[in-house]
C-alpha cells in the first residue's frame, strides 16, 4: 500500500516518552500543524541490528530537532519490553539514553495500516492474513510534513539497517522545497543547488554538474602527478606502502616524500577538510615543505615543522585580524637516513609507531596544528630520534583511519586497531598492506566514509 502523497494513518497507542514514563494514548495527530515527523518501524528492541538504529537517531535527535522534525519509532513490542530495553545499558547491548517516543504496536495494526507489518503468513476464505509465526514490523521509515501528508518512505527488510542520515537530508529536502518551490534532483543535500520545475532548469543543471565533475576530475589527476604513490615509495625503502583512500574524488590527506643526499623524508599530511577545499590545502602544503627542504641544508624534522607553520601561516594571511582562514594541517613527517637507518620525527598531532620485535613504540606530536594561528603555549616542535635495525618498521597516518565509524555497533576504528594490525603483521609489509584494508573495509561495511584516510608503512 503506497501512502506517498496520502494523510498518514491516524492512531492511538501506547508509548514511552523520555526514555522513562508511559502513556497510554500516543498519537501522531499531536504534530499536525506543528512538526515533521520521522516516523520508523523497526522489528523488536533487539534484533541485533535494532539497538544500533535507535542510537544512531538518538546520536542525531538534536540535528532533528533544529529542523523542527521529532523522532517516534515503533515496533511490535510491549511498552514494558521498551522500558525493560530502555533501562539496560548500551554496554550490555541495551538502548539506554534514546529520548524520543517508542510506540507499543502490540495489536500490529499500525504496522498493518502502514504496510510494513512483516512475515509469512496465508489468506483464509475470510480474506484476513493468517502468520505462521509472530509478525513483526520491517524497517520503514516515513517523512510526515506538518499537514500529516506522507512526503517520504523507504522499507528495508529485517537484515539491513537504514541510513539516518539519510532519513536527515530527507527534511532537509521537504523544507527546501515547501520554502523555494525547487525540487531536489539525485544526491542533493542541504546548501546544494536544487531545481526549478522546468524542462530549461534541468538542462542547465546537468550541464553545470558535468563541468563542474569534469573538472574535480582533472583535478585529481593533477594532484595525483604531485604525490608519491607505492611505486615511488619502493623506488627508495624496497618493503614499504602508501594506503591512500580518499573521501571523495580529491583529497585533503596526502603523502609527501622527497630525497636530499642520503637523506629521505617522508610525511603523512591531514589538511582541514576533503574534498575541493582539502585539496586546495594539500598543494599548498606539498609546494611549501618542497621549497623548505630544496633550500635547506640538513634540516630536522622539527625545525622543518617550526618553518611549515611559519610559511603556512603567512601564505594564508592566519594573522590578520579580518582573516577568515582557521584551518590548517596535521603532519607526521620523519627523516631517513639510508645508510646509517637513523630516523628523525616530529609530528603536529600526529604519532609515529615504530615496531620491533614484536612490540610497538608509540613517539606522539605536538598538540598544535601547522597553520590556523598561534595556539596557546605553542613553542617549538619538538624532535625525536630512533636508531632503526633491520626487520623493524615505522608507520604514520592521518586521523581519518582510527576516527572511521563502524563495526558492528557504529564506533570508531581506533588506533588500537591498527596498532594490532600493524604489530601481527609486520613480517611482511604486503601482508601488512592488504590486511589493513581488508580491515577498514570490512570495519566501515555499510557507513559512509567519515574522512580522507592514509597509512604509511617503511620496514628496514
Amino acid at each position: 500500500m503506497a501512502l506517498i502523497g496520502k494523510k498518514a494513518p491516524s492512531f492511538v497507542a501506547p508509548a514511552v516518552l523520555n526514555g522513562k514514563e508511559i502513556v497510554e494514548n500516543f498519537s501522531l495527530d499531536q504534530y499536525i500543524g506543528k512538526k515533521y515527523v520521522v516516523f520508523f518501524f523497526y522489528p523488536k528492541d533487539f534484533t541485533f541490528v535494532c539497538p544500533t538504529e535507535l542510537i544512531a537517531f538518538q546520536d542525531l535527535l538534536s540535528e532533528f530537532e533544529s529542523r523542527d522534525a521529532v523522532v517516534v519509532g515503533c515496533s511490535t513490542d510491549t511498552e514494558n519490553s521498551h522500558l525493560a530495553w530502555l533501562n539496560l545499558s548500551q554496554n550490555n547491548g541495551g538502548i539506554e539514553g534514546v529520548t524520543y517516543p517508542l510506540i507499543a504496536d502490540g495489536a500490529k495494526t499500525i504496522a498493518t495500516n502502514f504496510g510494513v507489518l512483516g512475515g509469512d503468513y496465508d489468506v483464509n476464505d475470510n480474506r484476513e492474513m493468517v502468520f505462521h509465526g509472530t509478525p513483526t514490523a520491517y524497517r520503514g521509515t516515513f517523512l510526515i510534513d506538518k499537514q500529516g501528508i506522507v512526503r517520504h518512505s523507504v522499507i528495508n527488510d529485517f537484515s539491513l539497517g537504514r541510513n539516518i542520515e539519510d532519513a536527515l537530508r530527507m527534511v532537509d529536502a521537504v523544507k527546501h522545497n515547501e520554502k523555494y518551490g525547487e525540487v531536489c534532483p539525485a544526491n542533493w543535500n542541504k546548501g546544494k543547488k536544487a531545481i526549478k520545475a522546468t524542462v530549461e532548469s534541468t538542462a542547465e543543471y546537468l550541464a553545470e554538474n558535468k563541468k563542474i565533475n569534469e573538472s574535480i576530475n582533472y583535478s585529481k589527476r593533477i594532484q595525483n602527478a604531485v604525490i608519491p604513490d607505492n611505486r615511488a615509495i619502493t623506488n627508495i625503502f624496497k618493503e614499504s606502502f602508501i594506503f591512500h583512500h580518499p573521501k571523495d574524488i580529491v583529497s585533503g590527506d596526502f603523502p609527501w616524500m622527497m630525497e636530499k643526499g642520503d637523506d629521505v623524508y617522508v610525511a603523512a599530511v591531514d589538511c582541514t577538510g576533503h574534498g575541493v577545499p582539502g585539496a586546495m590545502l594539500s598543494l599548498i602544503g606539498n609546494f611549501l615543505l618542497n621549497d623548505i627542504i630544496r633550500n635547506g641544508n640538513s634540516l630536522s624534522p622539527a625545525v622543518i615543522l617550526d618553518m611549515f607553520d611559519e610559511m603556512v601561516n603567512k601564505t594564508l594571511n592566519t594573522e590578520k585580524n579580518d582573516s577568515q582562514i582557521k584551518d590548517g594541517m596535521d603532519i607526521a613527517l620523519c627523516k631517513i637516513n639510508i645508510k646509517t637507518r637513523k630516523l628523525e620525527y616530529s609530528g603536529a598531532h600526529r604519532p609515529l609507531y615504530h615496531v620491533a620485535k614484536g612490540e610497538l613504540t608509540e613517539y606522539k606530536g605536538d598538540k598544535w596544528a601547522i597553520g590556523g594561528g598561534t595556539y596557546k603555549n605553542q613553542t617549538n616542535f619538538t624532535n625525536h630520534e630512533v636508531n632503526l635495525n633491520k626487520g623493524e618498521a615505522v608507520y604514520i597516518f592521518s586521523d581519518g583511519l582510527p576516527d572511521q565509524f563502524g563495526g558492528p555497533n557504529g564506533r570508531k576504528f581506533s588506533a588500537q586497531r591498527i596498532k594490532d594490525v600493524v604489530i601481527n603483521n609486520s613480517e611482511d609489509m604486503n601482508l601488512t598492506y592488504t590486511k589493513m584494508k581488508d580491515e577498514f573495509k570490512n570495519w566501515m561495511r555499510d557507513q559512509k566514509q567519515t574522512d580522507d584516510v592514509l597509512l604509511i608503512g617503511i620496514k628496514f
